[in-house]
Order: C-alpha cells, then sequence, then structure tokens
C-alpha cells in the first residue's frame, strides 16, 4: 500500500535582510528618478536558510535635488538594510575669458543643440554662459 501526501516547508521567521546586489545605477543628476533595476535583496531567515528577491521590497530616503551621497533604506517583512548612491549637479558653469572683447556664441554646440542664448535647457543639464570678470 502507498499513501501520497503534500509537505509543506515553511521558510520560519524572517530575522534579517541583506543587499545581495547594489542596483544597476548608483549616480544620479539632480532631478532624475531612482531606477532600482538590478537592486537584489537577500532574505535570512531564523531556521538558517535564505532566499534573494528582486522585488516587493520597499525603497525610501532619495532626495534627487540634494547633491552629495543619498543613505536608501530598503524595508522587507519589518527589516531594514540601506544602500548608498551619489546625486550630482546637472548644472554646468562655462566662463569666457575677459581678454575677449567680443564673441560670437552661435557656433557651440553640445550634443547638436546650437546655443543662441546665454542660458540653455539641455534635458537634465542647465548651462550658463558668462563671464569670471570682477570689477
Amino acid at each position: 500500500m502507498t499513501d501520497t501526501f503534500e509537505v509543506t516547508v515553511a521558510e520560519g521567521e524572517l530575522s534579517s535582510i541583506e543587499i545581495a546586489s547594489n542596483p544597476s545605477k548608483t549616480t544620479y543628476f539632480t532631478g532624475e528618478q531612482l531606477d532600482t533595476s538590478g537592486l537584489s535583496v537577500k532574505l535570512n531567515y531564523a531556521n538558517g536558510s535564505s532566499k534573494t528577491i528582486t522585488d516587493g521590497f520597499d525603497v525610501s530616503g532619495f532626495d534627487n535635488q540634494t547633491v552629495g551621497t543619498n543613505t536608501l533604506t530598503v524595508s522587507y517583512g519589518g527589516k531594514t538594510t540601506t544602500f548608498t548612491v551619489t546625486i550630482v549637479s546637472s548644472e554646468l558653469t562655462s566662463y569666457v575669458n575677459d581678454d575677449f572683447e567680443s564673441y560670437d556664441d552661435s557656433q557651440i554646440t553640445i550634443k547638436s543643440q546650437t546655443l543662441t542664448e546665454q542660458n540653455q535647457d539641455l534635458g537634465p543639464f542647465k548651462l550658463t554662459l558668462g563671464t569670471n570678470k570682477q570689477n
């Protein structure tokens, strides 16, 4: 005689989480949105088992307006861990040498965009042309 039955193995109590792999993108220009592609989180259980997940967790603490290092918090099942990203300024400032009596900015190009004004919007970048002349 043969009996068939189903066995379910419970994962047990979640004891901690850790970053298994950082996101693919860890440097952002000011104003860019967070991209968690590539981020994976390892779930560690009290019984010694573990598994890695790539979704279902929350990420908080991203400030895309402040230049510097951001520490982001990943939360899952009441446990937390952190990783860092870097925010860099999207503003680019260029100075014209004061020795020039005049200059023609119509010939300046950036990524095939011809500048015709002193300030030019270049997507996530802001280009400001000016002088470093001090009176």
